[in-house]
């Protein structure tokens, strides 16, 4: 299993795939803490946009949380006024959207803070703490979760009895030049369990997959009806699950083959009635790795596509 671990310099989780049998890589613009495992010094989209996506079977993500997180509220005006916090939202809100244009797994972790109010990522999935996972500890964290199963508990330590200090000890680190680093590495029990339930190897994930799997040879039985769908340019779209050929009919009556198309992909679409399909045309069917031709009416049906149809009807508000 590929796994990504983004914005990520001290390895933790990174680690805790690579010793469980995966092929795991890590990505910041600080080098890693860890100098054993595989990491990228550079921009996490540098291994991921455009061509690269469906190389990674998970992504998961712990973006900056300086001017997103509720303990910086009392600045949150300012940050919005010079555009700080708009800018940290449109980072983490492209993390999202590679799930709609590639399926990709995704986990995207951050405080409580302004990704559940003020982005596209709404209410967090679930809200995990350290002393759910065997750390005496409290630090209430955010996942965000697409294609995946919500973590569960692995070791509950009770904490109510203990002292401040103890149960808060991020929020009592003394001033030095690392202090924002070791309030923000992950939790060893945290990345453990992330591992072990998210691996292709654990029963809640084989679980997952298994289904997933059944799910997608299942689609041409499924998606036999027509679905509507509004779009400002795509007119229909045929595609073949099997051999990952999607012909694309526009609005101006113009018709192309596309082959080579990701088959994940092509599930995500019939899978998704909501997703728009010039977004996904534009994600899915422009990479390099796409051949592209023009086709007339008529060549289409010489095409043995599955009997699967993406219909676009256009919307009252079009017409």
């Amino acid at each position: 299993m590929k796994v990504l671990v983004a914005c990520e310099y001290s390895g933790v989780v990174r680690d805790a795939f690579t010793k469980r049998g995966h092929d795991a890589t890590s990505c910041d613009f600080l080098p890693s803490d860890s100098p054993n495992g595989k990491h990228y010094q550079g921009n996490m989209f540098d291994l991921i946009w455009p061509h690269n996506v469906y190389d990674w079977d998970l992504i998961i993500a712990h973006p900056p949380c300086t001017h997103l997180s509720v303990s910086g509220a009392s600045r949150w005006a300012e940050k919005v006024a010079d555009g700080r916090q708009p800018a940290a939202i449109k980072f983490v809100e492209r993390i999202w959207d590679l799930h709609e244009s590639s399926g990709v797994k995704l986990c995207i972790e951050n405080p409580v803070g302004a990704l559940s109010s003020r982005s596209k990522l709404g209410k967090a999935t679930q809200y995990v703490q350290p002393y759910m996972f065997g750390h005496p500890e409290q630090k209430k964290t955010g996942l965000w979760l697409r294609g995946l199963p919500k973590l569960q508990p692995t070791d509950i330590v009770d904490v109510s009895g203990l002292p401040n200090k103890i149960r808060q000890r991020l929020h009592y680190l003394p001033p030095s030049k690392d202090r924002w680093k070791l309030r923000s590495t992950t939790y060893q029990g945290i990345a453990d369990a992330m591992a072990a339930q998210w691996g292709w190897r654990s029963p809640t994930a084989m679980l997952h997959w298994l289904y997933e799997g059944l799910t997608l040879c299942c689609l041409p039985l499924y998606t036999m009806q027509p679905k509507s769908r509004t779009s400002t340019c795509v007119k229909s779209i045929d595609v073949d699950p099997l051999s990952g050929t999607a012909i694309v009919e526009f609005l101006t009556d113009t018709r192309y083959e596309y082959t080579n198309v990701s088959r994940r992909a092509i599930a995500n679409l019939l899978a998704q009635p909501n997703m728009s399909l010039g977004f996904w045309v534009n994600a899915n069917c422009k990479l390099k790795s796409v051949k592209c031709k023009e086709i007339t009416p008529v060549s289409i049906y010489k095409h043995k596509l599955a009997k699967v149809r993406v219909l676009q009807q256009p919307s009252l508000t079009n017409v």
